[in-house]
C-alpha cells in the first residue's frame, strides 16, 4: 500500500530503511524522483525488482553495504542496485539457482525495459534496470 499511496520513491526509501533495520546491512538510497509518479505498472515492476535484489543480498551475498540509485533520464527511469558482497560466478550457478534473476528479467521486460547484471566472484553484484517512464 505504501507504493500505491506514495509512489515508487517513497516505497523504495521505506524498503531500504526496513531492510537495513532487519538485516543490519547498510543501505544508501538516492533518488532524483522525489514526489514524481510513474505508470503504476512501472512502479510495481521496479519495486518488485528491488525487493528481489535485496532478498538475494540478504540470502547470498555476505555484503555489508548496498546502494540503490533511482533516476530519470529523458523518457527513461533507471534503477541501479549494487552490493559489496562476495559476488557470483554467472556461469557456475546451480541449476536451481537464478529463479530470482529470471523473475527480475521478466519484470524488466514487463515495463518495456532492460535488465543488466554485472557480477564476479569477490566483486559484488550490480543490477541495472531501465524502463520507459510512460508519462
Amino acid at each position: 500500500s505504501h507504493l500505491d499511496d506514495f509512489g515508487l520513491d517513497a516505497a523504495l526509501r521505506s524498503l531500504a530503511d526496513n531492510f537495513s533495520q532487519r538485516t543490519g546491512i547498510e543501505v544508501k538510497y538516492r533518488s532524483d524522483l522525489e514526489g514524481q509518479r510513474l505508470r503504476d505498472e512501472t512502479e510495481t515492476h521496479l519495486f518488485r525488482i528491488a525487493q528481489e535484489a535485496l532478498t538475494n543480498v540478504a540470502r547470498h551475498s555476505e555484503a555489508t553495504a548496498v546502494s540503490i540509485d533511482l533516476g530519470k533520464k529523458g523518457e527513461r527511469v533507471k534503477m541501479t542496485i549494487r552490493d559489496n558482497g562476495k559476488g557470483i560466478e554467472m556461469m557456475e550457478r546451480r541449476p536451481s539457482a537464478g529463479l530470482g534473476m529470471a523473475g527480475m528479467q521478466t519484470r524488466a521486460r514487463g515495463c518495456g525495459g532492460t535488465l543488466k547484471v554485472t557480477a564476479g566472484s569477490g566483486k559484488g553484484v550490480e543490477i541495472e534496470v531501465a524502463c520507459p517512464t510512460g508519462r
